[in-house]
């Protein structure tokens, strides 16, 4: 059996264990079947959002197993924002200077 599966509500993680059954909650919880694009709307569009718009800075921070996806969700997401960054300013009347960098440790 797995460790931990998605919980009944959809932002919550249970871990199985044989002494007890523990229950995390977290503000989105995506599953293995979800897509790169799922995650951006979910999570980071808002952000993106934000930097675009008020010139606000932005952190979007990954957490997990060694070969869960973390760098290839990385990868996706860092594309979509920045073409959501371009097409901000390419209609925006108040353009706020951008920049969109990757910085990644592994321990």
């Amino acid at each position: 059996p797995r460790a931990f599966v998605l919980g009944s509500a959809e932002n919550t993680i249970v871990k199985n264990s044989d002494n007890a059954k523990s229950t995390f909650s977290f503000n989105h919880v995506y599953g293995e079947t979800s897509s790169t694009q799922q995650v951006y709307d979910g999570v980071v569009s808002d952000i993106v959002e934000s930097v675009g718009r008020q010139g606000r800075n932005g952190t979007v921070f990954t957490y997990g197993q060694t070969a869960a996806g973390k760098t290839y969700t990385m990868r996706g997401i860092l594309s979509a924002a920045g073409k959501d960054l371009f097409a901000m300013s390419d209609h925006s009347t108040k353009c706020h200077e951008r920049g969109l960098a990757k910085s990644s440790t592994s321990i």
